[in-house]
């Protein structure tokens, strides 16, 4: 395997940048491209990679496509996608460059997941040079509406056989046995703007409601002269006093814009980052707008944007499996008179789907909000003696030298959509978890590893 890796690492490097250079972030759908030209221009560069090694490649209007290799009737189906997150702000470098610095190769999409897409197609290669002839048919299928609702891999499976065991290369090692239950949520109220103290002219926050938001602003106009005398004093107290990264900067006319700053993470782990809207909602609760009902919408919206696993608002549960149920409020604007909402939460393994619903809707009912559940992704669980935790405990101890063990995670991963599969690499432990964050890399040493073990993964589950 280390001949291959070494003929092969300059060509895989390669590879791996000219993916991340197209900004394969969701868009309005044009024909043969239903989630965007940039989607389909990855979709497309992976196939003719896959191709251009000699495997059969298909695409599946541009919702998805595969490259296979084998001839079996039964199927290892191997999941990875090629859409990405939008960038964000704040990178150290151009986050659809893929430039190389300190071994890492940098840009979205980097870990998510187009350098396990990448990692996985090598792996085809090298059992291919080898030789080695699978008894089910090895089949890399790479979506392009992961980051949003899967309608790729639901299009995919209405029209292509289901995998007979599959893995989805799309989160952490040793390997994920457990998912939890994802609930994508808009909230949505009319609220009154004005207020005595102040009214708001517009707010935005967030890219994703599945991504920890790093940035937040709205635009405020003073109505009360004391105010508008003392809001800069106010603005240091808040600062002093909770240590957010909250400005204020004077317009025209008595207006100011408001900026929040906090730290991005992955929905599926808010409370590894600040959120950005929870930051500058409490800040306008501080200024007190005079007016009780809006006053009582700021703290609510503060409180929830900071409640990361939901026992403030009465929406937490646990199990021993899984743990606690998470809560992310990843985006906030403004649509006419209504202030909207997307929440990404993610409950128990053990934890009905109804009853996550009907528990969020009382909550988000009881503070005048309507509610729509947008996505919705049932949890997974796949207990820990069972063969295919096995032989994958197995390969990860061997490859790596250190202990084997299965846990369970927030993260949604293509596992899912499989009938029986598990979630396997790419990020080691000890790793950063740099899924939907600025300055995501992949190190290089690291993709050379996951190739070995992706290598080692296909030979041994394509011929059970």
């Amino acid at each position: 395997m280390d001949i291959f890796l070494n003929k092969y690492r300059e060509e895989i490097i390669s590879s791996l940048k000219e993916f991340i250079k197209i900004p394969s972030v969701i868009s309005p759908p044009r024909p043969g491209a239903p989630f965007g030209p940039k989607v389909a221009k990855a979709l497309d560069y992976v196939l003719n990679l896959g191709d251009s090694m000699g495997f059969e490649v298909k695409n599946l209007d541009g919702y998805a496509g595969h490259v296979q290799y084998g001839e079996g009737d039964e199927i290892l189906g191997i999941l990875t996608h090629v859409d990405v997150v939008p960038a964000g702000s704040g990178w150290t470098y151009p986050p659809f460059e893929g430039q190389v610095h300190d071994n890492r190769i940098y840009g979205r999409g980097a870990v998510d997941d187009k350098g396990p897409g990448i990692a996985a197609l090598y792996a085809l290669l090298a059992l291919k040079e080898q030789g080695f002839m699978p008894q089910r048919t090895i089949r890399i299928i790479y979506g392009a509406n992961e980051e949003n609702d899967w309608e790729c891999v639901n299009y995919y499976f209405s029209r292509e056989k289901m995998p007979q065991i599959g893995l989805a290369f799309d989160g952490s090692y040793p390997v994920i046995n457990g998912e939890k239950g994802v609930l994508v949520i808009h909230m949505e109220k009319d609220i009154e703007w004005r207020a005595p103290r102040f009214s708001i002219e517009d707010i935005k926050g967030g890219t994703a409601a599945n991504a920890v938001p790093d940035y937040c602003c709205c635009t405020i106009e003073i109505r009360d002269q004391g105010l508008g005398g003392e809001v800069a004093d106010l603005q240091r107290a808040f600062v002093e006093d909770t240590g957010y990264d909250v400005s204020i900067t004077s317009m025209d006319g008595g207006r100011y814009r408001v900026e929040s700053r906090g730290q991005p993470a992955h929905g599926s782990t808010p409370e590894k980052g600040k959120n950005a809207i929870g930051r500058l909602f409490k800040f306008l609760h501080f200024l007190d707008s005079g007016d009780e009902h809006l006053n009582e919408v700021l703290f609510h919206i503060g409180r929830l944007a900071m409640d990361h696993n939901g026992r403030d608002t009465g929406l937490f549960v646990k199990d021993e499996v899984s743990g606690s149920m998470t809560v992310n409020v990843g985006i906030v604007g403004k649509n006419n008179q209504a202030i909207y909402l997307k929440v990404n939460t993610r409950y128990p393994v053990t934890y009905s789907m109804d009853r996550a619903v009907e528990d969020f809707t009382r909550m988000a009912e009881g503070l005048g909000y309507k509610c729509k559940v947008e996505n919705r992704l049932e949890p997974l669980y796949v207990k820990e003696d069972s063969y295919i935790i096995n032989i994958l405990k197995d390969i990860y101890q061997k490859t790596t030298g250190q202990p084997p063990y299965a846990f369970t995670i927030g993260g949604a991963t293509y596992a899912r959509a499989l009938k029986n599969g598990v979630a396997f690499g790419p990020t080691f432990p000890g790793r950063p978890e740099l899924a939907h964050q600025r300055d995501e890399y992949m190190d290089i040493q690291d993709l050379m590893t996951n190739i070995k073990i992706y290598t080692e993964a296909m030979m041994r589950l394509s011929m059970a």
